[in-house]
């Protein structure tokens, strides 16, 4: 199993639970709070079709990382004089409650030019559980991650 496509971070979310994301530098590309190099937590996912494009949901949580998101907010946002020198903090839009709703597209047809890949906007971030994910992923087998961390766990006992 790999972890690239909207369909596969939606399934891993749904059955796994969150997981810490960095977002790249397309990410500026879609209107709301997160700049380039920002992380977030990804909580839940949700979906709607509309026509041959599906609509996914993301629902970020920057709790762990709002100190340090706040170092890469980028000065875009205009001040009382027109000048772009506040940050969203700054300007009072950063997420309320830590809580940020980030709407990704995923066409059928995936030579359509709205179409972008996932992983042009977000990856993973390292750490333990990460780690772990990427081992899973890694040895690309055909269980569940549950039932790969479950075997795992035996292995040790």
């Amino acid at each position: 199993m790999k972890l690239e496509t909207y369909e596969e971070f939606y399934d891993f979310v749904i059955n796994n639970g969150s997981i810490d994301i960095q977002f790249q530098n397309v990410i500026s590309e879609i209107e709301g709070y997160f700049d380039p190099g920002m992380r977030a937590t990804i909580t839940s996912i949700s979906t709607e079709n509309y026509g041959d494009e599906r609509v996914y949901c993301f629902v970020f949580d920057i709790s762990k990382f709002t100190d340090y998101n706040k170092n890469k907010e980028i000065r875009n946002y205009y001040d009382d004089n027109g000048k772009p020198i506040l940050t969203a903090t700054e300007a009072g839009y950063a997420p309320e409650n830590n809580i940020e709703l980030v709407y990704f597209s995923d066409f059928e047809d995936k030579s359509s030019t709205m179409y972008r890949p996932l992983t042009d906007y977000i990856k993973i971030i390292s750490d333990e559980r990460a780690d772990l994910l990427k081992a899973y992923l890694s040895e690309n087998v055909d269980v569940s991650y549950e039932q790969w961390l479950e075997q795992k766990l035996i292995a040790i006992l």
